[in-house]
């Protein structure tokens, strides 16, 4: 299925480029980056959210450009707060899709039609976690749409807590580490045993004590935050830019194909470490987890593995380009304020398109540490964004002959 979605996505990328009047040739170019791209093809094969996210949000985009009626954008608002719930970084593209409903001037009707179905379903889902979780026994008794994103803000500024100057949550203060002891991994905060925040809630919690401790998390980090505002402002920008570069940090086994080693008994090879990953090198999943559930299960890796492999080396997400594409996008919407808008006639599906899958790229890095599989679903985006911005470019070149 998620296969299938991926072929649904490129496909759905060179329909809306054809349908916003770009070249056929560039809107086929733009729908086999996304097509062929092995870091996509790989995350494919893994039971994530990427894929049914990258779908869903462009998905947004479609049903907001290509219909003008109410029906259009109503689908559009339930597909974009459907794509939160899949994962909850869709909420920086928000304020973009707004923006966008505010500047196209459609009917009232529609944009209240938008509105009301983006917020139904986003309330909806708040109100199954206000709800709880009867197999945890918790009733949290609050409107939220994730209890992560404490720990994810505190794993992402953990490197830079000094409970010194940060007035941080009392219960929190055990979380505070040294300088010397600090270290930039937001994975080790986030999920090793030994983190300072895992050795302080403990294991075996309910539902309530996960709120609660979520809540302290949150309420750490934020202080931090405010105490240190031009560090982190430095930390999100740095790790942005690597995201945008070749060979930057943030790759993991999700989005490389797997080297076959040694041949193992019953067939197949065992699968050698990755070698640039700098996240999880061998396996998504830790070994004694995997060891837990499936004692019996060895990865293997069987052909056509080195075909791929060699593929994977020239045809994956150019980051490079992906940062350019983005960087055009944001340089039409500046242009789109001023006497030059009207040559600019895909200025706002630029906006849409472009800022969206830029605004989630930054709000990730933001909150969460920064991996390549969470840059792989907004491909579609930007390199639409990126289309329309180039045909408008090109477009006002040639006026001006």
């Amino acid at each position: 299925m998620q296969h299938l979605a991926g072929l649904v996505t490129g496909v759905l990328t060179y329909v809306l480029l054809t349908r916003l009047d770009i070249r056929r040739s560039l809107a086929l170019a733009a729908a086999a980056l996304v097509l062929l791209d092995s870091y996509a093809i790989a995350l494919e094969q893994h039971v994530l959210t990427e894929t049914f996210f990258g779908l869903t949000m462009l998905g947004v985009a479609c049903a907001a450009i290509l219909s003008r009626g109410a029906g259009g954008l109503a689908l559009s608002g339930a597909l974009l707060a459907a794509a939160v719930t899949i994962r909850s970084n869709g909420l920086f593209a928000v304020p973009v899709w707004l923006l966008y409903v505010l500047w196209d001037r459609r009917s009232l009707l529609a944009m209240v039609m938008g509105v009301v179905s983006l917020s139904a379903v986003l309330f909806g889902y708040a109100a199954l976690h206000a709800h709880g979780d009867p197999t945890r026994n918790s009733n949290p008794g609050e409107l939220s749409l994730t209890e992560m994103d404490g720990w994810f803000l505190y794993a992402r500024v953990a490197v830079l807590a000094d409970c010194n100057v940060a007035h941080v949550p009392q219960r929190a203060l055990a979380v505070c580490q040294p300088p010397e002891e600090r270290i930039r991994d937001a994975q080790f905060y986030l999920f090793n045993p030994s983190s300072p925040a895992k050795l302080l809630v403990g294991v075996h919690r309910t539902g309530s004590q996960q709120a609660a401790d979520n809540r302290m998390l949150r309420g750490f980090a934020l202080a931090v935050i405010r105490s240190r505002p031009g560090a982190y402002a430095r930390l999100v920008g740095g790790d942005l830019v690597r995201l945008f570069t070749p060979h930057g940090k943030g790759v993991d086994v999700t989005v490389q194909f797997l080297r076959p080693g040694p041949t193992v008994p019953g067939g197949g090879r065992a699968p050698l470490p990755c070698s640039n990953c700098d996240v999880e090198r061998s396996e998504p999943v830790p070994t004694p987890d995997r060891n837990r559930w499936f004692p019996h299960f060895r990865p293997r890796v069987h052909a056509p593995a080195r075909l791929l492999v060699a593929y994977q080396r020239w045809f994956h997400t150019p980051r490079w380009l992906m940062g350019l594409l983005a960087a055009l996008a944001l340089v039409s919407t500046a242009l789109a304020l001023t006497p030059l808008r009207h040559a600019l006639t895909h200025r706002r599906e630029t906006f849409l398109l472009g800022c969206s899958g830029l605004a989630i790229a930054v709000g990730s890095v933001a909150t969460a540490n920064p991996l390549v599989r969470f840059l792989v679903p907004l491909v579609p985006l930007l390199v639409c964004g990126g289309a329309c911005a180039l045909t408008d470019f090109a477009r006002a070149r040639e006026r001006q002959r």
